[in-house]
């Protein structure tokens, strides 16, 4: 059962991290292109 939990954990820290990028490099592209 933990397992399961640690693997749910993962996958929203990663999906974080990998919205954060593309809002990261977008707000960069929208900054470049000023």
């Amino acid at each position: 059962m933990k397992k399961k939990w640690d693997a749910l954990l993962f996958l929203v820290i990663l999906a974080i991290g990998s919205l954060s990028l593309l809002v990261i490099f977008s707000i960069d592209k929208n900054l470049a292109a000023n």
